[in-house]
């Protein structure tokens, strides 16, 4: 599966772009398992009632993909470089 990303405008946050409309589910795993499998580490699973989210460190610094049960799959970062590194790792 190719992920097709695009940054808001404030560089803070990621969305995946879906014009297939492929299960969300589909391309929050898809994305988890590219880390999984890239030089970065993996902190923690949140589960929760509305979303789930992946905790990364990129270099130092926090990630998060979030599969929001309504809205879909997106990523956030407490940088614009590491935001930029996932996006990179994942598009690669």
């Amino acid at each position: 599966m190719k992920l097709d990303i695009v940054k808001n405008r404030e560089n803070t946050k990621a969305y995946f772009r879906n014009p297939q409309r492929i299960d969300e589910a589909l391309i929050f795993a898809e994305a988890n398992r590219i880390l999984l499998e890239s030089d970065t580490t993996h902190i923690e699973d949140i589960p929760g009632p509305s979303e789930d989210i992946s905790v990364w460190d990129i270099g130092g610094t926090r990630a998060r993909i979030k599969l929001d049960f309504d809205y879909g799959a997106e990523i956030s970062a407490d940088s614009t470089k590491a935001l930029d590194k996932i996006i990179a790792i994942l598009l690669n």
